[in-house]
């Protein structure tokens, strides 16, 4: 409102708005796994209406009161938390600083109507490790996955070989087997056109049975050659 001042009598000596106020209180601290992290505490403060003389002439620097009283509360708190805790935490624990900090400050005639934990980083060098730390357990998650894959893999590789070794074997066994015919086949044409005697031994040393044809085809030869001379 409208106030009148006795000139050479009285003066202004300060003025105090009752508005709501804001005030950022960044530090660092250390949790109780031993990360280092940057800590953001946003207040919210205003002057109570009917302690307006108190907090004028009680307090010269409220802000820096408060921002002290923020960080005694918060350096004692944090390092009872690990990491991830104040993470989940943060709520909890803003609404106790709100509570302790309001107590002290109602006393010099501020209210404190919000506290809030708006930022809380840990360093770069931490931020890295805890990415290195996450991949390294997806890896080891996805680890039983792959070698699974790479096992049937294998698997279905080996079997492949071992089907078309099968088959390279049964067809070489098979060509054998047609070779051998066809020389018993000639064999018995040569019987037929060369009625001679041929010696039928048994099979001889490091002979096997495609040696012995071989064999007995060029004996049945040179007796019809020596039938028709």
């Amino acid at each position: 409102g409208c106030h009148g001042l006795t000139y050479c009598v009285e003066t202004v000596r300060g003025t105090v708005s009752l508005r709501l106020s804001e005030l950022d209180v960044a530090f660092e601290s250390k949790t109780k796994d031993n990360v280092f992290i940057r800590v953001v505490i946003t207040i919210q403060y205003q002057v109570l209406p009917g302690a307006i003389d108190v907090a004028f002439y009680s307090l010269e620097n409220p802000r820096a009161q408060i921002s002290a009283y923020v960080k005694h509360f918060m350096r004692a708190e944090i390092p009872n938390h690990k990491l991830e805790e104040l993470y989940l935490e943060r709520q909890q624990i803003a609404t106790q600083l709100k509570i302790d900090v309001d107590e002290k400050m109602d006393a010099f005639g501020y209210d404190i109507t919000a506290a809030l934990m708006t930022e809380l980083s840990p360093m770069k060098q931490i931020c890295d490790s805890l990415d290195r730390i996450v991949a390294l357990e997806r890896l080891v998650i996805a680890a039983p996955d792959g070698a699974s894959a790479e096992t049937t893999k294998r698997i279905r590789i080996a079997e492949a070989n071992a089907e078309a070794m099968k088959l390279s074997a049964q067809g070489v066994a098979d060509q054998r087997k047609a070779i051998v015919a066809g020389l018993q086949s000639s064999i018995e044409e040569f019987q037929v056109t060369c009625p001679v005697p041929v010696s039928y031994t048994h099979l001889r040393a490091h002979e096997t049975p495609e040696h012995l044809v071989c064999r007995l085809l060029l004996e049945k030869k040179n007796n019809c050659r020596g039938v028709r001379i």
